[in-house]
């Protein structure tokens, strides 16, 4: 039980950690440096930064019609790390299987932000 509590712990901090920083860059910078805050967050988890990005919309810091660029970048970037840890990994036949899937993925996240917005 105690190795359950402190990974809740340990993400309950992450998530905290990565709002106050996408907050702060929103704040000062404005928002094109939130979603890069959000992009160097979902590279290490995706839900940190979109939870932040929702967070900062339920505030009333980020208009709720730009809350999908950052999860979306989030959700990029978290997919390219994935990719590349397959590519460490399992190999070179290995991690292009998982990257293919993954461009499709990626793909399919962002068409209908592409095409509606």
């Amino acid at each position: 039980m105690i190795a359950a509590e402190s990974i809740l712990l340990g993400f309950a901090l992450l998530l905290a950690g990565v709002t106050a920083v996408v907050s702060l860059v929103d704040r000062n910078w404005g928002g094109s440096a939130a979603v890069a805050a959000a992009a160097l967050a979902g590279a290490y988890d995706v839900h940190a930064a979109a939870t932040s990005a929702l967070s900062l919309a339920a505030d009333g810091k980020l208009a709720a019609k730009d809350v999908s660029l950052p999860v979306l970048v989030a959700f990029s970037t978290n997919a390219c790390m994935k990719g590349v840890a397959a590519f460490a990994g399992g190999g070179r036949a290995y991690g292009a299987w998982v990257v293919l899937g993954i461009v499709f993925t990626v793909a399919a996240a962002w068409l209908p932000f592409l095409l509606f917005r």
